[in-house]
């Protein structure tokens, strides 16, 4: 093998290998979920509700699926459905949103839906998605050009950080399923949570999970999402709780959209729903089959003089050309008709009546008995050709 064979040999084994270790690393990646974001059913590191989104989905009877896209599109018929909002952002809570979203939640519920929502644990910044984008569009224009809607205020709280707190949450409700006492790492709390809501658990005598009626369904909000946690079902679980949280449905919605993981179709994922991938392997194939063309070179290059070919290369740019070229090169002028009328006669001659062949055949041995330099080729040719075209 030459040393330049064994150079791109290296060069795709080398490539192979990358393209292996990429997809390692990806696949790493989704496997454990660190690409998204806390809080996230598909995330399965201790930041993550992935836990408890498949243990749902072991469960006989229920019907665990994943939100992309608004709510009114994907459950137009909320009733039996509990919504799970897991690392929700504080300031998406006191701050104003766009009214369709704060609409779709509320209409949730109101319609029998039941919605839980809770806070993102300990988890600062703002999230990169259409929510918080509109949120920052309407500070920095000082206007109502997009119309917004504060949660907290739409459904009667205020929510506040409560510095130095201690110890874990403690059971002030009658229901004596719930666990007395709970694992509480966060420092959030709800203020001003007065009726029709009723408080479930507080914190240093603060409120951290309180639930209301709305409509027809029913709102829950936590201060803190750790007990949805990956972290929390393996080391401190609360079955109980998370069974209240659920409530009697048995269809749980894991909302993904205000994490800012929204669905936007593009190119791969309509090649995708309408199956076109063979299609598209088609029209990889030809364009590298184009570029492979257009690359490689099949004829030797011209040269300046385009009279000087290579003593092999028949001149001509034309299968008609390159054929007459072919007869000057192989056949004489003497053998010229002789040899046209034998292969005329192995493919038409048999069509020919016998005596209008006769006839033909005669001219041609006429036209072989004269001496070389009385020989008329094209004569003779136009004689055939009238003979032979003669009606029958």
């Amino acid at each position: 093998m030459s040393r330049r064979g064994i150079s791109v040999l290296g060069l795709f084994a080398v490539a192979v290998v990358f393209a292996v270790g990429l997809t390692r690393l990806f696949t790493l990646r989704f496997a454990g979920g660190e690409i998204y974001p806390p809080g996230s059913s598909r995330r399965a590191d201790p930041r993550g509700t992935r836990a408890f989104h498949d243990s749902l989905a072991l469960l006989p009877g229920f019907r665990v699926s994943r939100n992309y896209e608004r709510l009114s599109r994907t459950v137009p018929d909320p009733v039996g459905h509990t919504l799970i909002l897991a690392g929700y952002e504080p300031e998406l809570l006191v701050s104003p949103i766009p009214k369709t979203v704060a609409h779709d939640l509320d209409e949730f519920a109101r319609a029998g839906g039941r919605v839980v929502l809770a806070l993102t644990f300990g988890r600062a910044g703002a999230v990169t998605n259409s929510w918080t984008g509109a949120r920052q569009t309407l500070r920095r224009a000082g206007k109502e050009s997009i119309e917004s809607e504060q949660l907290s205020t739409l459904w009667g709280f205020q929510l506040s950080r409560h510095i130095g707190g201690t110890g874990g949450a403690i059971l002030t409700s009658t229901n004596s399923d719930l666990p007395a006492h709970l694992p509480w790492p966060g420092s959030r709390q709800f203020t001003s949570a007065t009726d029709p809501w009723k408080i479930l658990y507080t914190r240093d005598g603060e409120a951290v999970i309180i639930e209301r009626s709305l409509g027809r369904g029913s709102l829950v909000l936590l201060a803190d999402d750790f007990l949805l946690s990956n972290e929390a079902l393996r080391n401190q679980r609360k079955a109980a709780l998370l069974a209240w949280l659920l409530g009697p449905n048995k269809r749980v919605i894991f909302d993904e959209a205000h994490l800012g993981l929204e669905h936007s179709p593009g190119l791969a994922s309509l090649i995708r729903r309408y199956q076109l991938g063979g299609a598209a392997m088609g029209l990889l194939l030809l364009a590298a089959l184009y570029v492979w063309q257009q690359t490689q070179t099949f004829n030797p290059p011209p040269t300046a003089n385009s009279n000087d070919f290579p003593p092999d290369v028949v001149p001509g740019r034309s299968a008609a050309t390159g054929f007459h070229n072919l007869l000057r090169r192989s056949v004489s002028v003497q053998q010229l008709i002789p040899t046209l009328f034998e292969r005329w006669k192995e493919t038409s001659g048999r069509r020919v009546p016998p005596r209008l062949l006769a006839e033909a055949v005669d001219l041609v041995n006429l036209e072989s008995a004269r001496p070389t330099n009385q020989r008329q080729p094209v004569t003779t040719y136009q004689k055939l050709v009238s003979l032979l075209h003669q009606k029958w």
